[in-house]
C-alpha cells in the first residue's frame, strides 16, 4: 500500500477525465500501462487476508463485537480487491489476441469496464476504510498509533473526494498520502500478532481512565 502511495506521488501522470475515463478512440488505452497498481493492490490484499484473521483471534481481550465487525468489513474488502483486480492482471498475460480498439461498441464496453472496476475499487477501499474506524475504536485505549493512523488516512481519503473534479492534482496528492497512512496502518496492525493487547493491558487501561 505504501508503494501504491509513492507510485501516485511521484511517477503518476498528470489526472483529466480522459485518463480515467476514455472518451475516444485516441484516449482509450489498451496496452498493459499502468499495471503496478493492480499487482499492488492485489498483493497487498492477498496478504492482509489471514494477518486480519490472526489480529482478531490474537487481540480477542478487547471490544470483541467490534472487533470482528471491523473484520469482517475489511475481509470483505479484500475480497472486493481481489476479485476486481485479479481480471485486470489477467488482462494484462503477454501475447493475449486482443482485437484492435477501432470502432465505437468496442470502446462502449470499454467505457463499461472502466466504470465497473471503478464502482468496485470505491466498494473495496471503502468497506477497508470503514473496518479502520471500527478498528481504531478498539485500539483507542491500548495502541493509539494505530487509531490515529487509520483516522488519518480515512480522513484525507474523505476530503481527496470533493477535490477530483474541481482540483484533480490536489486530490491526487490527497489520496496518495491517505494511501501511504493505509499502508502505515497495515503495519502497525499487523504488528499487534506478534505484539496482541492482552487482558492485563486491557484492565491497566481501564484503570487509568
Amino acid at each position: 500500500m505504501i508503494g501504491i502511495g509513492v507510485e501516485y506521488l511521484v511517477s503518476y501522470p498528470p489526472v483529466t477525465i480522459e485518463s480515467i475515463f476514455p472518451r475516444t478512440m485516441e484516449g482509450a488505452d489498451s496496452g498493459t500501462e499502468g499495471i503496478s497498481y493492480p499487482v499492488l493492490v492485489f498483493a497487498s490484499s492477498l496478504l492482509m487476508l489471514p494477518v486480519i484473521a490472526v489480529v482478531c483471534y490474537r487481540n480477542r481481550a478487547l471490544k470483541p463485537n467490534t472487533l470482528i465487525c471491523g473484520t469482517v468489513f475489511f475481509a470483505v474488502g479484500l475480497v472486493v480487491e481481489l476479485l476486481n483486480n485479479a481480471p485486470v492482471l489477467a488482462r494484462a498475460i503477454p501475447g493475449l489476441p486482443y482485437s484492435p480498439l477501432d470502432n465505437p461498441v468496442a470502446l462502449r464496453l470499454l467505457q463499461h469496464d472502466t466504470i465497473d472496476y471503478l464502482a468496485l475499487d470505491v466498494v473495496g477501499f471503502s468497506l477497508i476504510f470503514l473496518a479502520a474506524l471500527l478498528y481504531a475504536n478498539v485500539f483507542w485505549n491500548h495502541r493509539r498509533t494505530i487509531s490515529w493512523t487509520a483516522i488519518a488516512s480515512v480522513g484525507f481519503f474523505l476530503f481527496h473526494l470533493p477535490l477530483m473534479l474541481t482540483a484533480p492534482q490536489m486530490g491526487l496528492v490527497l489520496i496518495s498520502i491517505s494511501i501511504i497512512l493505509c499502508g502505515a496502518w497495515y503495519a502497525l496492525l499487523s504488528r499487534t500478532v506478534v505484539d496482541p493487547v492482552t487482558t492485563d493491558d486491557r484492565l491497566l487501561a481501564v484503570g487509568s481512565t
